[in-house]
């Protein structure tokens, strides 16, 4: 999976590294329909997380004036949530719902506590 930083003026909640270590914290059947990760300033839909099945991106944008350990964590959160959506039937460039933001709950909570410590090591 190939990471592309569109860096311009602050710094994203998530680092390279960061998504590197978080992938490698995960199986890799999570990464797979993903070729390229984009950390961008700009969202291209509704959610930080974005995913075009069509070209296999993703788009991140969770850019922060200042990253502290709340912002590295809400960003976990939003990665986690995005990738579950990837595996379920869901509507990419709206705003999620709060049911199937919910519905992912049990995913984010399973896995968050390793891609935190993945994150930040």
């Amino acid at each position: 999976m190939k990471i592309i930083v569109y860096n311009f003026n602050n710094q994203y909640a998530l680092s390279r590294k960061q998504v590197e270590a978080i992938k490698a914290a995960m199986p890799k059947e999570f990464f797979l329909p993903v070729s390229e990760f984009h950390l961008t300033h700009t969202r291209v839909g509704a959610e930080v997380f974005e995913y075009s099945a069509k070209e296999k991106i993703v788009y991140f944008a969770f850019p922060v004036k200042e990253k502290t350990q709340e912002s590295t964590s809400a960003a976990i959160d939003e990665l986690l949530v995005g990738l579950a959506r990837i595996k379920s039937p869901t509507r990419w460039e709206y705003p999620l719902g709060e049911r199937e933001r919910a519905s992912h709950e049990e995913f984010v909570k399973g896995w968050k506590v390793r891609c935190l410590d993945a994150a930040t090591k």
